[in-house]
């Protein structure tokens, strides 16, 4: 199977150690925010401001064709969370938006379940809750050649 390239959308201050779990899987190459990797070049990102950040999100959006948004408790918060939804819809990519408040964090502990961000639900973007890599991957498969053809 392919490896696909996957944008990955989701609080990074409240989620990134739960994300790590799921975008590390096999099968894809994942990106996220411009290629955020740690907080400190999150941190420095968000200090230059929004439209630096909207850069980067564009950047991390190009060749990718599925778009998977991981709501935690304040996903619907976050204003780049929403940006990167409505960019993603704008180029075409598929969105798949799984739960993931039940994933633990760097100590193992679940957190609340959040709302739905607004996108997601203007969109009628069904959600489902995060259960494994095998279903995960075989869902971006799918939609993948969708966008592909």
């Amino acid at each position: 199977m392919l490896a696909r390239t996957v944008y990955f959308s989701f609080d990074y201050n409240r989620d990134i150690d739960r994300v790590n779990q799921i975008r590390n899987m096999s099968g894809i190459q994942a990106r996220s925010s411009g290629g955020f990797t740690d907080a400190t070049f999150w941190n420095d990102a968000v200090k230059k401001g929004d439209s630096h950040v909207a850069q980067l999100i564009q950047e991390g959006l190009k060749n990718t064709v599925v778009t998977i948004v991981c709501i935690g408790a304040v996903t619907a918060q976050n204003k780049y969370v929403e940006y990167e939804i409505n960019q993603s819809l704008k180029r075409g990519n598929a969105i798949i938006a799984i739960t993931i408040h039940h994933l633990g964090d760097n100590s193992g502990k679940p957190d609340v379940r959040g709302a739905k961000p607004y996108s997601i639900e203007k969109n009628a973007i069904p959600v489902y809750k995060y259960e494994d890599h095998k279903s995960l991957l075989e869902e971006i498969s799918r939609l993948a050649r969708t966008r592909e053809t």
